[in-house]
């Protein structure tokens, strides 16, 4: 689960905003945005503290449950103070006028069926994780950051993309941010709380700095700087994507190592 949250924050980053910056530059005009872009630089390497004994323990995801029960007060709160006419607030407003209304009925049946192929179609995913690594003589840490993580970032692509070409780059953005921050605070707390236990050291001394590196690069581009408006441009999204396959690699070639 920990390799999965991380893999799934880098190809976040790397694989959906950098494509979509890529076909058209990000522009990131909320105030909002800009206000939880450093919370999650601070999330990630508060996370990165509890993982440097090497170990997730109970007390450790006690800690990061907290974490994110604050850090969605706090963003309640900024969203509440936030302007009606901030970039972001009105590009939900826009979607949430485009869906159908249903009723509570079929909604409340629709929900409780999406939830049931979603636990479903996790143990499934987690399965056949675990067979690919028995088959292919790899560690399960490389799964959950390879294909396991690539897999769970697909529909932020999808959506992530969409949402660019409709010009609601900020929505799109919006969902990276509140993926990431979910996946170390929550998915993270899960293993800890239920079954704690020590990390994969490659974990901690390899794939978190990367990371936490794809999170400050992210934070550095979509900030504005002086003579440049907040956006993250094309060749930034080809910075993103090219590490991002750089980072396959380095998996790559330390998987070949261990056969």
């Amino acid at each position: 689960a920990v390799g999965n949250a991380i893999g799934s924050n880098i190809a976040n980053v790397g694989l959906v905003l950098g494509a979509t910056a890529l076909l058209t530059p990000v522009m990131v005009q909320s105030g909002v945005l800009r206000r939880e872009l450093p919370l999650l630089l601070v999330i990630t390497i508060l996370a990165g503290l509890l993982l440097l004994d090497g170990e997730l323990q109970r007390i450790d995801g006690i800690l990061l449950l907290l974490g994110l029960f604050g850090s969605m007060a706090w963003m309640i709160h900024i969203n509440r103070q936030s302007e009606p006419t901030d970039p972001l607030e009105q590009e939900i407003q826009h979607e949430l006028q485009e869906v159908a209304r249903i009723p509570l009925k079929k909604a409340l049946i629709w929900t409780i069926g999406g939830l049931i192929v979603l636990m479903l179609s996790a143990r499934m995913m987690v399965w056949g994780a675990v067979e690919i690594a028995d088959i292919f003589g790899v560690s399960e840490a490389i799964i959950g950051l390879t294909i396991v993580a690539i897999g769970t970032s697909l529909p932020e692509l999808a959506a992530g993309i969409t949402a660019a070409r409709k010009g609601e780059a900020d929505l799109m953005l919006g969902n990276i941010l509140g993926s990431n921050m979910f996946n170390l605070l929550a998915v993270m707390a899960m293993p800890a709380l239920i079954y704690p236990a020590s990390l994969n050291g490659d974990i901690i001394v390899r794939d978190y700095p990367i990371m936490l590196g794809f999170t400050l690069a992210m934070l550095i581009f979509a900030l504005p700087r002086p003579g440049r408006p907040a956006h993250i441009n094309r060749l930034e999204g080809a910075l993103l994507m090219g590490a991002f396959f750089g980072y396959l690699l380095l998996l790559y070639f330390a998987t070949v190592k261990t056969l």
